[in-house]
């Protein structure tokens, strides 16, 4: 009654662990999806929390070596925690020296707008055809 699952996702879990771990956590997985068509989950269910399972263990793999610790709240704080971290930081940082900052903000909406600019005029002359039918034939007569 068993079907074999993705093998997509397995495959992405084997490249993020390192030794066996990957056959052990795929194993596992393999072993949750019989159980749950066994115990009369539909198919797609069983899927699912399938795909759940190995992307929580590629998840949990990819932290690991990245040297984050996301299931320890207390030593590093995880994830957001950092991120947040940097994000008030810069904005203190950006309240000591609104000269600075308005100087970097402005030079960001010059940057953005000069951009779209030029992109909107290149597009409309370079990429867009003239809105004729036929403008290969079109003649200057001077």
């Amino acid at each position: 009654m068993s079907g074999r699952p993705p093998s997509l996702l397995e495959r992405l879990l084997v490249g993020l662990y390192r030794g066996g771990d990957a056959e052990f956590v795929v194993g596992d997985a393999v072993e949750r999806f019989e159980r749950d068509i066994a115990d009369g989950w539909s198919r797609r269910d069983a899927r699912r929390r399938f795909r759940r399972h190995l992307l929580s263990a590629a998840w949990y793999s990819w932290t690991r070596r990245c040297g984050v610790d996301v299931r320890n709240q207390e030593r590093g704080g995880g994830l957001m925690r950092g991120w947040w971290q940097d994000v008030r930081l810069t904005f203190r940082g950006a309240a000591r020296r609104p000269g600075f900052a308005a100087t970097v903000v402005l030079t960001l909406a010059v940057g953005i707008g000069a951009t779209t600019t030029i992109f909107s005029v290149v597009d409309g002359v370079l990429f867009r055809p003239l809105p004729y039918d036929d403008p290969a034939e079109l003649v200057a007569v001077g």
